[in-house]
């Protein structure tokens, strides 16, 4: 089983400056693919770009809406967030909150991580994704190949949200140890068809060996299902622990808002070491520790039982409690004629309350959203006025005239407990916005979570160009 040094190890690798290698382009808003040589002479989709990368190369893609089902190559670099007009060559370049790389899969999965190694996707943001394993992104080993066929895969400067899978509504990790890094993992859900047929991970599903989560913000996950002799329930609304091998590490993250505990372990052996993390305002509890023998016999601890938490699992260390801040947003109900309508023409759905009076000087882009806050999924804003708010695609399975919403924004504000509370490592020099870490000016640590503290951010213009449809 892989340490915490070597996947450390591993990423270091990866992020380090290394000799220049082919590069593949893809822009799917040409109006036909090129060879892929050039942005001019870009690829349309990003499974082009896929199949024509060769093991050690890159794929950039430029900002917008890729309706696609991708299955990810052995040592290939994808990365998000690029303008599409020559302008941003590196990935280092990139502004991933005015050029947003939005990959919906259309109710199949997003992403397959599919018996692959040293393969790396940056700077997307996932959604419309569901499967029986991972609707957002799955790393899948079937066992049989060596060790080092499933090690190195990263997953960084990414927003899952809005997918749903039998297990691991956003990830699912099967035999397989990544990096997952600088991600919010928000407003995904964990249920099958079938009650007893759902293995949970709301946010995320760990089954066999130690994938390690650092620097994530891990939110308002749900998990439905679950099979006990006495009870049908959920299990993990954030992460869950399947097997007695399944070891995630869960290093500098936020876990709050998820059900069914923010960390649930099915196994005794099955232990999540937790560092450096937030637990807060999870409904069922922080952390559920399997002592077995028997499946109903564990230890479960609230967010406000952080000490004894850490007193008596061997795991948890440097937990942090209390509410990290988050900026928010705006919440209300839509218009009661006429408030969710979907316009074909330009792919969009346009929700409309009257009584509202969004930001207009600076943008709800790119901010997430529950347009119906009688279902859990969440969804990215493209676009807002005064008081219409306009989502890609079309969500008017998800919401109606007259439903209550409510907008989040996960960056958070002056005061939290997560401001230089975290640990430094020579692995990360960025949040999500890649905002070099440390940000806040004191030097003294890493912020907790997928972002840094920004003083200046709520007031800031961040205006997208683009159109996603």
């Amino acid at each position: 089983m892989p340490s915490l040094s070597l996947i450390l190890g591993i990423a270091a690798a990866a992020f380090a400056p290394g000799s220049a290698a082919a590069t593949v382009y893809v822009n799917g808003a040409v109006s036909s693919s090129g060879d892929g040589s050039l942005w001019s002479q870009a690829y349309k989709t990003i499974g082009e770009g896929l199949c024509a990368a060769a093991f050690g190369e890159s794929v950039f893609v430029a900002e917008g809406r890729y309706c696609e089902n991708l299955a990810m190559r052995w040592g290939v670099a994808v990365y998000g967030g690029f303008a599409g007009d020559g302008s941003q060559n590196a990935p280092a370049e990139r502004d991933l909150l005015r050029h947003v790389s939005l990959i919906d899969g259309m109710g199949g999965r997003v992403v397959l991580f599919n018996d692959v190694g040293f393969a790396t996707l940056d700077g997307f943001s996932i959604t419309g994704g569901n499967a029986i394993d991972g609707g957002g992104v799955s790393f899948f080993n079937h066992g049989w190949a060596p060790a080092h066929a499933h090690g190195g895969n990263i997953l960084a400067h990414c927003r899952i949200f809005g997918n749903t899978a039998w297990m691991g509504g956003g990830i699912s990790c099967t035999i397989s140890f990544p990096l997952i890094t600088n991600c919010l993992i928000a407003g995904n859900v964990a249920a099958a068809p079938d009650p007893a047929w759902s293995y949970g991970g709301g946010g995320v599903y760990v089954h066999t060996f130690s994938p390690l989560i650092l620097n994530c913000t891990i939110s308002d996950n749900v998990s439905y299902g679950g099979w006990t002799p006495t009870s049908l329930h959920g299990w993990g609304g954030g992460i869950v622990c399947d097997t007695g091998s399944a070891t995630p590490k869960i290093v500098n993250t936020i876990l709050t808002g998820n059900t069914s505990f923010a960390v649930y372990e099915m196994f005794d052996t099955g232990d999540a070491t937790v560092s450096y993390t937030l637990f807060h305002a999870n409904p069922d509890g922080a952390y559920r520790d399997f002592v077995g023998p028997e499946f109903e016999d564990g230890v479960e601890y609230s967010d406000s039982q952080i000490e004894e938490l850490e007193a008596n699992v061997a795991e948890a260390s440097f937990l942090l409690s209390g509410d990290p801040l988050f900026i928010g947003g705006p919440g209300g109900s839509w218009d009661a004629a006429g408030g969710v309508v979907y316009d074909a023409a330009s792919s969009s759905t346009l929700l409309t309350d009257s009584s509202a009076s969004f930001p207009t000087t600076w943008t709800l882009a790119t901010k997430l959203i529950n347009p119906n806050l009688a279902q859990e999924l969440q969804a990215m804003i493209t676009s807002n006025t005064a008081t219409v708010i306009s989502l890609a695609g079309d969500f008017t399975d998800r919401a109606a005239a007259g439903d209550a919403y409510q907008v989040y924004d996960y960056h958070i504000l002056s005061g939290s407990p997560c401001i230089d509370a975290g640990l430094s490592t020579s692995t990360l020099f960025d949040d999500l916005d890649m905002r070099p870490r440390p940000f806040d000016g004191t030097g003294e640590g890493f912020d907790v979570g997928a972002y840094e503290y920004c003083p200046f951010l709520p007031l800031v213009s961040f205006v997208s160009t683009q159109t996603l449809v």
